[in-house]
């Protein structure tokens, strides 16, 4: 219908309908475009590695496809465009519903019902919770609100883009500077709407003082996740050529338990995107002699002091191959200012197998990344840790080359969502950021991606809207 394509104001401000006054505007912030580096860059920010079993090593690595996939950095370019200075209010949505533009949400509770912290009845309630944000919408009732204010749901682009401060926050985990967001709570309860800052309750809009970025954009990295306006695929970043393959030809999606969907190859992946298979055949094995000392050290294995001290100085090695020029003998403690001898004594130093078996992991993962960044291929091709294996029983999640990224030598430019046409991942969006329930500090990231079915509400997720640059609500500066 034409009259949802712009925002009539004077209609808005006499349209008292159901005895429901039109709330205040939510301030659109203006995001002057720019070029970004999209994507994580911590190879394991969850610490997923784990040992099953007491008979040895039968799970270890990475382990959370989704988070992998944010691995695959690339850079972008993103056009101005305007976002909203917080996430949509339950207020605000209940005048869109008093409209007949949008209908109630699918799921009227905050947070999972088995949890002793969640709201029942929070959004009928909105004499208390009128100005938090409105959860438990579908994708397709949060386009319809952003519609009728005369904007859109942002893309994933876009999102990031403004969650990072345009891209400038080299911080894959927060969003602002200092301690861990979950260990600053003590004495700074509710400067960020997540886990125990809040006591797992979502919280009103704009209240978490810590959680702003430098354009002024709120409530990013806590309170509701929020839909964005992608679909969601583990081959998202990635370049639909592959070296003469199209990605559908290398890879088939799908489906894992939990939204867990990760590719599969089709054809033998490190062929397509090295010159050399045989290096990465030698990296992994690497990988699986190291996480094997890691194993051991994990149990408390007697034999595990040899394996650590052959395992350091493999290492040792890598590091000096990786630093040419070095003398026989290097000391550490007076070679600053030689950039040679630091970035060897610093390769060095991360060869510790660390105090805990993720740590031990962790120091393998990044041994095998920069292994397999040796491997002869192409400059644009992006490494993770996803089992793409099609063969039943085989661990194969260890570092590997992923895919060629999108954009290659010249910035991707981006200036539509992600739409998967078919298949196992058809209907399934992006979701971003943490919410309010959630535990652990790695989930506020702020290249967390998290995959949800479209037509499925949940009571973490909300939304927020963007509009196009020269548009009513997003002048052009």
């Amino acid at each position: 219908m034409l009259r949802r394509t712009f925002v009539a104001l004077p209609l808005l401000a006499a349209g008292c309908a159901e005895g429901i006054d039109p709330p205040a505007e939510t301030q659109a912030i203006f995001i002057e475009g720019g070029e970004f580096t999209m994507g994580g860059s911590d190879p394991d920010p969850c610490d997923n590695s784990k040992i099953v079993g007491e008979s040895g090593l039968k799970s270890i690595g990475c382990q959370d496809a989704r988070v992998q996939s944010e691995l695959l950095q690339h850079q972008v370019e993103v056009r101005d465009f305007c976002i909203d200075e917080h996430e949509v209010t339950i207020d605000q949505y209940r005048h869109c519903v008093a409209r007949d533009e949008c209908s109630d949400p699918k799921a009227t509770n905050a947070g999972d019902t088995d949890d002793d912290r969640s709201i029942s009845r929070y959004y009928r309630n909105h004499g208390k919770y009128g100005g938090f944000p409105v959860l438990g919408v579908t994708v397709e009732q949060a386009r319809e609100f952003c519609t009728f204010h005369g904007g859109r749901l942002p893309t994933e682009v876009e999102w990031e883009f403004a969650a990072r401060s345009r891209g400038a926050s080299g911080r894959e985990v927060l969003l602002w500077e200092g301690d861990n967001p979950v260990a600053a709570c003590d004495g700074n309860e509710g400067q960020v709407a997540y886990g125990t800052c809040v006591d797992g309750r979502p919280q009103r809009v704009k209240a978490a003082d810590l959680d702003v970025t430098v354009q002024g954009v709120r409530d990013m990295a806590g309170n509701a996740q929020e839909w964005v306006a992608d679909e969601f695929s583990f081959l998202a970043y990635c370049a639909a050529d592959q070296g003469g393959v199209d990605i559908d030809d290398l890879y088939q999606q799908v489906n894992v338990s939990s939204f867990r969907r990760k590719p599969a190859a089709n054809a033998s992946v490190p062929t397509q995107l090295v010159e050399d298979a045989g290096c990465v055949d030698a990296c992994v094995a690497g990988f699986n002699e190291c996480t094997n000392v890691c194993s051991k050290a994990w149990r408390g294995d007697p034999t595990v002091v040899v394996g650590q001290r052959k395992w350091a100085e493999e290492h040792e090695a890598a590091c000096r191959a990786d630093n040419p020029g070095l003398p026989e003998t290097v000391d550490c403690d007076a070679c600053a200012g030689d950039a040679t001898c630091e970035a060897y004594c610093a390769c060095v130093a991360s060869g510790s197998a660390g105090d805990s078996g993720g740590e031990c992991v962790q120091t393998c993962i990044a041994d095998t990344l920069g292994c397999e960044g040796r491997c002869a291929g192409p400059a644009d091709v992006a490494r993770a840790c996803i089992n793409v294996s099609t063969v039943a029983q085989q661990n194969t999640s260890v570092p590997q080359p992923i895919c060629r990224v999108r954009g290659g030598g010249s910035p991707f430019e981006a200036t539509a969502p992600v739409a998967v046409q078919s298949g196992a991942l058809d209907g399934i969006h992006v979701v971003r950021g943490g919410h309010f329930q959630e535990a652990a500090a790695c989930g506020v990231r702020t290249t967390r991606r998290e995959a949800r079915k479209g037509s499925d509400p949940s009571p973490f997720i909300g939304f927020r809207c963007a509009y196009d640059a020269g548009t009513e609500r997003c002048p052009r500066r």
